[in-house]
């Protein structure tokens, strides 16, 4: 018997400012400066219940490094059900390190959704340079 997993729902993940940044200032070619901003930021509208995984992404080799979340939905909670099978195979993939060096080689709006909906496919290609 196959089983099917549903898709999770979208959900655009919002901060509001709760705090000012502290001003600092850094010459050029010294060591970058880190910017506290611990308690400066409130999360709203969001019930985060599943695993969370940090991935550490780059547009392009001169630019730097951003942080992609990705919630997985390891348990199941009031209107969403859990996909334990697809969680672990994604954890044995980050875990393993195979994700490493892969690249995002598909990025698009699904077609008839509405609002800022996104597609990233990615981690079967990777950049082993020249």
């Amino acid at each position: 018997r196959i089983g099917v997993e549903a898709l999770e729902p979208r959900q655009l993940l919002a901060v509001t400012a709760t705090g000012t940044l502290p001003d600092i200032s850094v010459a050029a070619g010294t060591t970058p400066a880190v910017v506290p901003t611990a308690g400066l930021f409130a999360v709203t509208g969001v019930d985060v219940q599943g695993t969370v995984v940090r991935l550490a992404t780059q547009a392009g080799a001169a630019s730097s490094y951003r942080d992609l979340f990705i919630e997985l939905f390891d348990t199941a909670v009031e209107g969403r059900s859990a996909a334990p099978i697809s969680t672990e195979n994604f954890l044995n993939y980050v875990t393993s390190g195979r994700y490493a060096d892969s690249f995002f080689h598909r990025a698009t709006d699904f077609a008839g959704d509405t609002g800022p909906a996104r597609f990233l496919q990615g981690g079967g290609f990777f950049d082993r340079g020249p």
